[in-house]
């Protein structure tokens, strides 16, 4: 029996009318915030942003994401994939945005991301050729790792590691914010796609209570001004080879991300689609690197493919560039306005602890599901799980100490030991 054929009620060329437009643009918008801030907003509590710097930082990721998206989407012959694609902060990059933070504070965190979008911009136009080079169990593992590399970060915020003493109170905040997020996934389908975003103002609200945080702060907001260019207010850049390695390995994997993305992407648009159209996936990741340059450029993040965009899009048949164009437009739209960006900056501690946890799940997973494809014989046993046996060896407090401190600083990363592993078996 053939499979029945998925509905496409409004395909990338068309147009829907105005009340599916802006609902599902909406829907596109408030979950690429929910998604995306999580970056950018653990970057700031890296370096110790205060209200001001973290408000035009979260501005310049907004604008970043909005961008990203527009150029994602358009048919153009060189940029742009042709089809719905919205763009997001890049998660799987946290764990290197977050070393080059405590290197080199942002300057090095821009300058990075900028030298990604630029080696991203040659690497994906060459992706048809390379493709051989990452099979699933390369790639798959890669993500797995990158997962692991963010999971200190996480667990810091989560268990209230960073402050001085021990709040119970803080890790309440925690338990009970992913508790509800997880509830939302699992049991709320309505909330289901706002997921993130429902945490934390569900956050927000059991932080107050137990007195984690306090409401009051939102009178800083006032200080904002109403409108302001979605530019960080320090702009500064800096490059350091100690970083390259953790960047030229999340480059890599977004990449391969972008061209899964785009694949699906294809295929939400067309019933009858067989195998995917390696131009069009080539010119998608173009304009990710293009976005990803920009957001450098202006004290944004990385950018990526918003892979939980295209699950909506393929689940309610409407497929529409123009949802697209819109739902950025609300994001750009967003980043001039520094009430809503302040706003995310004072999420509490906990809360952002929580979200972070619960995304690095679905990294992680997305690693899984990738090898999952793949039946394992011994010599695919061999590789990944010793890439990842020593990918997490160097969260062991100690165990690399006989290194040079140099050699150490370089290599002693999730990152960095694991995907070497990795590619060297």
């Amino acid at each position: 029996m053939c499979a029945k054929k998925k509905t496409i009620l409004y395909s990338a060329s068309q147009t829907p009318p105005k009340g599916p437009l802006f609902f599902s643009s909406l829907q596109h918008m408030l979950l690429i915030v929910s998604l995306g801030m999580a970056l950018p907003i653990s970057v700031g509590r890296t370096v110790g942003l205060d209200l001001s710097l973290s408000t035009s930082l979260l501005s310049a990721a907004l604008f970043s994401m909005g961008i990203t998206g527009i150029l994602q989407t358009i048919p153009g012959r060189f940029i742009g994939s042709g089809y719905q694609s919205m763009s997001v902060s890049d998660s799987a990059a946290l764990a290197a945005c977050i070393m080059a933070a405590q290197i080199g504070g942002i300057p090095l965190v821009l300058g990075m991301t900028i030298f990604s979008g630029v080696l991203k911009g040659i690497l994906g136009s060459f992706t048809f050729k390379m493709r051989k080079l990452f099979p699933p169990e390369v790639t798959g593992t890669m993500i797995f790792i990158l997962g692991i590399s963010t999971l200190p970060t996480g667990l810091k915020y989560f268990l209230g590691t960073t402050l001085p003493e021990f709040d119970p109170m803080h890790l309440l905040v925690a338990v009970l914010t992913l508790l509800f997020m997880l509830s939302c996934t699992l049991f709320i389908k309505v909330l289901k796609p706002y997921t993130a975003l429902a945490g934390i103002v569900f956050g927000f609200v059991v932080s107050a209570i137990a007195g984690v945080f306090d409401p009051a702060s939102f009178l800083q907001l006032g200080e904002q001004p109403v409108v302001a260019l979605p530019v960080y207010k320090e702009l500064a850049y800096d490059f350091n080879l100690q970083a390259v390695i953790p960047f030229l390995i999340v480059t890599i994997a977004a990449i391969v991300d972008n061209i899964g993305d785009y694949s699906t992407t294809q295929s939400a648009d067309n019933p009858d689609f067989e195998k995917p159209d390696w131009k069009s996936i080539e010119r998608g990741i173009r304009a990710s690197a293009a976005g990803t340059f920009i957001a450098g450029l202006i004290g944004g993040p990385m950018q990526s493919t918003a892979t939980t965009n295209i699950g909506i899009a393929s689940a309610s048949g409407i497929t529409s560039r123009k949802v697209a164009y819109l739902s950025s437009g609300m994001l750009i739209a967003a980043s001039f306005l520094p009430m809503i960006s302040g706003a995310l900056s004072l999420i509490p501690t906990p809360v952002l602890g929580a979200v972070l946890m619960y995304s690095i799940c679905y990294i992680m997973a997305g690693g899984f599901s990738a090898l999952a494809t793949r039946s394992l014989d011994d010599k695919r046993i061999f590789v990944i799980f010793l890439s990842i046996s020593f990918a997490v060896s160097t969260l062991i407090p100690g165990l690399y100490s006989f290194l040079p401190e140099k050699v150490s600083s370089v290599i002693c990363s999730p990152m960095v030991m694991g995907v070497g592993i990795l590619l060297i078996t």
